[in-house]
């Protein structure tokens, strides 16, 4: 029994550092988009696209983890490699949606560039308003 243990315990571990190897790729900073210029929300927009290349590898690196752990690992192992897949797609997700908002709020304020809406007559920008 434990012989079993000793060998789960190496398992999981031999496992889990091979999960650790997979890079998490570190948060972007998304301007404010009533308070930005248009070359910061490019900046911005270069970073986020950086970040979703790097989150997508990693995501890859931990499914080939799970695969290269195979059905037989712990299931304690399995749960912690979905966890880790689950909460960095569920991140890379919000910072896309957060992204996306800015634009759309730069877009109808005009930013710091000229402080009046450039796109009043849009159903987003009045929606965007009104969420303000």
């Amino acid at each position: 029994m434990n012989i079993l243990r000793f060998t789960s315990a190496l398992w999981a571990l031999a496992g889990g550092c091979a999960a650790i190897a997979c890079e998490y790729p570190p948060l972007v900073t998304i301007p404010a988009g009533n308070e930005s210029t248009l070359e910061e929300m490019l900046q911005a927009q270069s970073e986020v696209r950086t970040y979703v290349v790097a989150m997508e590898a990693y995501l890859a690196c931990v499914d080939a983890e799970l695969t290269t752990a195979g059905d037989d690992s712990p299931e304690e192992f399995k749960s912690i490699l979905f966890s880790r897949h689950n909460a960095a797609f569920v991140e890379m997700e919000a910072v896309a949606a957060h992204f996306n908002e800015q634009v759309q709020i730069y877009r109808c304020t005009g930013g710091t560039e000229t402080g009046t809406p450039r796109l009043e007559a849009n159903e987003d920008c009045a929606a965007t308003s009104a969420e303000e």
